[in-house]
């Protein structure tokens, strides 16, 4: 009863202090964690009267609300130690990438364009992968049938990534290689060799346009799972567009 707070307001007091502090705790980890949505979880709206607790959420001891309140702060600490951690290798993983794409401009100022594409089969490194991709979506002018030997490999294992927007990009590059030199590819590989003497520049011609040939039977073996593409997004889509790509110029 009422007249029972001045001879127990002291404890009373005590013991709301823990769980105004535990309820306010509560809610920073519940907006991390999503849990604790029940109205009896709420924070207190009051912090001088022990009248304004949350019912159901009673304590017998100072001991408990103190075993209470500590269990939820290491909770919270694990939070943050969890989240401090994963951005430092957010951090890590972005300085690396920074490097390797230095590495590759200044190969790309040079016109190393073949030197590009092998330091990126080393790398294994889809999104630098994708990044050059992208670049190449911009200066397609710059590809030769010759450049496309090293290309396609690359792209080829960039259908590999768990990242739609790896892929995605990937098969747009390949969308806009076939459709410029599939008809080359297709017509020289179609034609057997000449047995006419000896001709050096028809000869690596079929030769490029071989392992040309050899990458793209890659990528299209791959295109019913990727046109099945459980995110049903971009890379779907792009499937579907080279797929078609592939039925009326390399068929």
């Amino acid at each position: 009863s009422f007249t029972d707070v001045p001879r127990m307001r002291k404890p009373r007091d005590n013991c709301y202090i823990e769980v105004s502090r535990a309820g306010r705790t509560r809610s920073i980890v519940s907006n991390w964690e999503g849990r604790d949505q029940s109205p009896s979880h709420e924070e207190p709206t009051t912090s001088n009267s022990a009248l304004g607790a949350p019912r159901g959420r009673m304590y017998s001891s100072r001991g408990s609300s103190q075993a209470a309140e500590t269990n939820i702060v290491t909770s919270e600490e694990d939070v943050l130690s969890v989240l401090i951690e994963e951005h430092d290798l957010f951090l890590s993983s972005t300085r690396s990438r920074l490097t390797k794409l230095q590495i590759l401009h200044q190969m790309w100022q040079r016109n190393d364009i073949r030197g590009v594409f092998s330091a990126l089969e080393k790398m294994s490194d889809h999104a630098v992968c994708a990044d050059m991709a992208s670049v190449l979506m911009e200066k397609s002018e710059a590809i030769t049938l010759d450049l496309c030997t090293s290309i396609l490999p690359v792209l080829a294992d960039l259908l590999e990534s768990k990242t739609d927007r790896h892929v995605a990009v990937s098969l747009e590059l390949v969308v806009k290689l076939v459709r410029t030199f599939g008809p080359v590819i297709h017509s020289t590989v179609s034609v057997g060799p000449s047995s006419v003497g000896v001709d050096l520049e028809a000869e690596q011609r079929r030769e490029r346009c071989n392992l040309c040939f050899i990458e793209l039977e890659k990528v299209k073996n791959k295109l019913p799972s990727l046109m099945s593409y459980r995110r049903k997004g971009a890379a779907s889509n792009t499937a579907q567009e080279l797929s078609l790509v592939f039925q009326e110029i390399m068929s």
